[in-house]
């Protein structure tokens, strides 16, 4: 596919990314597109210095070039059974030179936004699985049953076509609060808007349509940017901290006095009964008296007779 305006992207172009990074890039992914795609190797090795002035620009515009933002949706079925729309997976086929600049972009988010993302996200992460999300919430279930008087309950929440809500002047705000640099939000925020899309179903092709929210399954970019709209999703909220805080040190302080108070009736319960074990000592300390002293009545008058 041609662009009419990708001459303007030449003009003026400042080095943001080196003939040299950007075919050290393409080196390191050498046995990577060797083995899996041939056609984005080889159009990487043939254009190179055409591709680096073409991202450079479009890095210094804050601008995605309009060919690079059409993409073909095949529908993929989700189940052997398809019972309506829901069913299929929508996968957008995209340029192969933007999914080589959305490799570039996607390694410069990771180095700025990985150690800000949540460490309980376990899609879409590098050495991270299902398995071991499972495996964790498990343990921590486990754990907490263990104690006495205890009960789990879990909320599961499901998004329906996640990759399409994202809205992008949301997510430019969101990757501005994570230090994104605002040059490159403007750029993703251009890359999420006014892409052209047409569905291909077998032989049979849809008309073109502009789409200005979601982000296209397929895409080198979409997974992370999901991640990181989503990444204030968390299971607890500032606010409610605080309250659990003061609510933490009212039941410590009820708990201090409910403690107070036992150790206080304990205390008077002992020394209601050591009372009460002094007055029966001196009872039976009596009667034993009474006792020698009838037998020594008893004793002397036998004597008398």
């Amino acid at each position: 596919m041609c662009c009419p305006d990708l001459e303007a992207f030449f003009i003026n172009c400042k080095p943001f990314y080196s003939p040299r990074e950007f075919s050290s890039f393409i080196l390191a992914k050498e046995d990577a597109f060797r083995n899996g795609d041939r056609v984005l190797y080889n159009q990487a090795r043939n254009t190179l210095n055409k591709e680096i002035r073409i991202f450079n620009r479009s890095l210094e515009l804050c601008e995605v070039p309009a060919c690079f933002k059409h993409s073909t949706i095949i529908p993929i079925p989700k189940k052997p059974k398809i019972t309506g729309l829901n069913d299929y997976r929508p996968v957008a086929l995209t340029s192969v030179v933007m999914k080589l600049f959305e490799r570039l972009v996607l390694a410069y988010l990771k180095n700025i936004t990985g150690p800000l993302l949540d460490p309980l996200q376990f899609a879409y992460r590098a050495n991270r699985s299902r398995d071991e999300a499972v495996n964790m919430r498990l343990h921590f279930i486990l754990q907490h049953l263990d104690k006495s008087g205890t009960y789990v309950r879990l909320l599961f929440v499901d998004f329906s076509s996640a990759f399409n809500i994202i809205i992008p002047t949301l997510l430019q705000t969101k990757l501005i609060q994570l230090s994104v640099p605002s040059s490159l939000c403007q750029w993703i925020t251009s890359f999420l808007t006014d892409r052209h899309q047409l569905v291909k179903l077998g032989k049979f092709t849809s008309n073109s349509r502009t789409t200005s929210t979601g982000a296209p399954q397929g895409c080198v970019l979409s997974p992370l940017l999901f991640s990181l709209y989503t990444n204030d999703c968390t299971s607890t909220d500032p606010s409610k901290k605080k309250k659990k805080k003061k609510k933490n040190r009212k039941k410590r302080e009820k708990n201090k006095r409910k403690k107070r108070e036992k150790n206080k009736r304990k205390k008077r319960q002992k020394k209601k009964k050591n009372k009460r074990n002094k007055r029966e000592k001196k009872k039976n300390k009596r009667k034993k008296r009474k006792k020698r002293e009838k037998n020594k009545r008893k004793k002397r008058q036998k004597k008398k007779k």
